[in-house]
């Protein structure tokens, strides 16, 4: 079965003048409103104690049936209403229990791709909209819970879901001292440039996009309806205050010293991202971003040799590399410093060193809305919030060609998932896999069941 849904987007640009300089608005609207969830579908234990079926008092459902909201998980509810519409069904509450939570990890782990996916699909969405809370048989399940089934059941083979967009650095990127690495050097999984361009495209395309609005393991993936963006053209001039954000690629010079003095650093910049890439390989949980660990590591060892060749005739910063990764970064941090308040912004500031020409520079504001889940997992409303992010884009023949984030390094996004776009139009009960037939069933319960609406008056029962 297919459904065909029809996905707008609205562009909006307004272009205005301004006495300081030229200020243009941009706008994209995805009319389709993705759901928020999360993977918590077996409130039991360490779940239960952080999740509470939200569901409003009413004097005409059987207390009994109430009472099952403190007393059974949402999957052993799920299940009971299951085999009440189909009795042949069997019972899944002990396969999610041993695929979905282990002890000590938030059930989403290693999941994010499916239930990113399933807060995506634009088939669940429209579902969900036209569901209120339902009783089947004698169990009843909340509207908010309906939502937790829809992305816990969502299995496509496990690699057909979302897809993570960004390139993830190095375990040590995670501390507080490499947020300073951010600001000084520009390391981030997700550059302002990627950010802007991807969200800007895929929702134009009709497609479903989620962020990482933080980046920290703490944050959860949400996904984007809304983003908006002012421009402001500036001269070069103007960006010298953000200087230890402005890519070393982007100066030209025709002193040769200087010019010596920019490459010895780009050579040693590249080498060194390149090498955090490589650190990541070493963490236990570098196989969620990475198919091919054995190839890495051979890389890995290919980029020390490379290294020790590059560097030996100039600098000792990589003689603690293996052995003291925050001592070569704080090496690291203060020779550039060094470089740029020494030659390059001198130079900038007497025109022996300039930014191409041909760039054009904009520092712009972006506003994205996204539906976020609260503490009440089970809540049957998607909650809106918004954030904003500061970047600069440097633009040649109006393609972004490199950027600077201005926002604070422990303010920035993190990662993009992009949607599968070949489930936009196919329902996601696909294969005979348990969770897929689970599924389709739990859509069928939808539809059958006896719908409850708290904000009408409904005959007892």
């Amino acid at each position: 079965m297919k459904v065909f849904l029809s996905l707008f987007v609205v562009l909006f640009v307004y272009p205005f003048n301004s006495s300081e300089a030229s200020i243009e608005y941009r706008s994209i609207e995805w009319t389709f409103i993705p759901y928020s969830s999360t993977y918590h579908a077996f409130n039991t234990g360490y779940i239960f104690k952080r999740m509470s079926p939200f569901f409003e008092e009413t004097s005409w459902i059987k207390s009994s049936i109430l009472e099952q909201l403190k007393t059974k998980s949402t999957i052993e509810r799920f299940d009971e209403g299951r085999q009440a519409l189909f009795p042949s069904a069997l019972p899944i509450a002990s396969l999610i229990k041993k695929t979905h939570y282990r002890f000590g990890e938030d059930p989403g782990a290693g999941h994010c791709h499916l239930w990113t996916q399933a807060s995506l699909d634009p088939f669940i969405a429209k579902q969900l909209e036209q569901t209120e809370s339902i009783i089947c048989g004698e169990s009843l399940l909340t509207q908010g819970e309906i939502k937790e089934l829809f992305s816990a059941l969502y299995d496509y083979g496990s690699s057909e879901g979302a897809t993570r967009y960004g390139h993830p650095t190095g375990v040590e990127f995670l501390s507080g001292f490499t947020y300073e690495l951010r600001k000084k050097l520009g390391v981030d999984d997700l550059n302002a440039d990627d950010f802007h361009s991807v969200i800007y495209e895929e929702l134009a395309q009709g497609r479903g996009v989620a962020i990482e609005i933080k980046p920290t393991w703490a944050y959860a993936n949400h996904p984007i309806y809304h983003m908006g963006s002012t421009f402001k053209t500036v001269a070069p001039h103007e960006v010298f205050q953000y200087i230890n954000q402005i890519p070393f690629t982007l100066y030209s010079t025709d002193d040769k010293k200087l010019q010596s003095i920019i490459q010895e650093t780009l050579l040693f910049e590249t080498l060194f991202k390149k090498y955090l890439r490589y650190e990541f390989v070493s963490a236990p949980y570098a196989h969620l971003f990475f198919d091919d660990l054995e190839t890495l590591r051979k890389e890995q060892k290919q980029l020390e040799e490379e290294i020790k060749k590059t560097w030996a005739p100039y600098s000792n910063f990589f003689k603690n590399l293996f052995y003291d990764l925050d001592g070569m970064l704080h090496d690291l941090l203060k020779e550039r410093q060094n470089h740029i308040q020494n030659y390059i912004l001198p130079a900038l500031q007497n025109g022996t060193v300039s930014l191409n020409p041909e760039l054009v520079i904009q520092q712009v504001t972006s506003t994205i809305s996204y539906a976020d889940y609260n503490d009440d997992y089970a809540s049957p409303k998607n909650h809106s919030k918004n954030t904003t992010y500061d970047y600069l884009l440097f633009t040649k023949n109006n393609i972004p060609v490199a950027s600077a984030w201005l926002t604070l390094p422990d303010q920035r996004p993190d990662f993009i998932w992009l949607m599968n776009p070949s489930h936009i139009t196919e329902p996601p009960f696909v294969g005979e896999h348990p969770y897929s037939i689970a599924s389709k069933d739990l859509y069928q319960m939808t539809q059958k069941c006896i719908s409850v609406n708290v904000s009408k008056p409904q005959p007892s029962f």
